[in-house]
């Protein structure tokens, strides 16, 4: 099997371990209730915050 797809499978199931890690640690609900909070009633800032969030 080529290199280079190997390392694409390892990477993939890395991020699939650590973002099953942080739903149970509840991390999403966290970030998604503080997002909320600094929102503060704005559709928009919602938005651009749970944007910020899920490219970081």
């Amino acid at each position: 099997m080529d290199h280079i797809l190997v390392n694409v499978y390892l990477f993939l199931t890395g991020m699939m371990l650590l973002a099953e890690t942080a739903r149970e640690e509840k991390l999403f609900d966290w970030l998604a209730a503080h997002a909320t909070k600094m929102a503060k009633r704005s559709a928009n800032r919602l938005f651009l915050l749970i944007y910020l969030v899920g490219n970081l």
